[in-house]
């Protein structure tokens, strides 16, 4: 019979799960929305485009339009074109979901280190992901902290003085910094 002294910790450890798991399912639906619009967005664009074309092909076709007439019409076409995929672009250059950057992350973790906690913050131009954990070597630790700074997506790794004061079993706290390129 085992009777669970630490009730306070074991309620702290549900409610983090709960947060973490209601953090995963609302970006989950963030994403499932945002894909949505752009799809809604980029189908809207090519029916304009397809009404433009088909317009002036109409316009052409009923009235005796002068060629100069015509060029400059096209280049008042591709001219809106140009300003809707302006308006689109921003909406196409997506940052990699949580569980991608995590995956990876985890992916390339060593054999002796097992994460404990992982917290993701999304930012604007990135995401800054804090993980926690033990290791069984202190060695093992600093050799995945490299590992991760040589990442092309990473542009910082905190690693606090504490990580390395035990040689084994040593608990840790790692930050790194996502810088996502925003030009996809």
């Amino acid at each position: 019979m085992v009777i669970n002294l630490l009730p306070s910790q074991l309620e702290r450890q549900v409610l983090r799960d709960y947060y973490y798991r209601l953090g995963a399912l609302a970006s989950l639906l963030l994403a499932v929305v945002f894909g949505a619009g752009i799809i809604i967005e980029l189908t809207r664009g090519v029916s304009v485009r397809v009404q433009t074309n088909g317009w002036i092909s109409d316009q052409v076709q009923s009235t005796n339009v002068s060629e100069l007439d015509l060029r400059q019409e096209a280049i008042r076409v591709v001219a809106q074109t140009n300003r809707q995929l302006a308006t689109l672009e921003p909406l196409t250059n997506t940052q990699p979901t949580p569980s991608a950057v995590i995956n990876l992350l985890l992916d390339m973790r060593p054999t002796g280190i097992s994460v404990q906690a992982i917290n993701y913050s999304a930012r604007p131009t990135g995401a800054k992901v804090s993980l926690t954990g033990v290791a069984d070597r202190r060695s093992q630790l600093l050799a995945w902290g490299e590992a991760i700074e040589r990442l092309p997506e990473v542009s910082q790794v905190s690693s606090p003085l504490s990580n390395l004061v035990k040689d084994q079993n040593a608990a840790f706290n790692l930050e790194i910094e996502f810088g996502f390129n925003q030009s996809n």
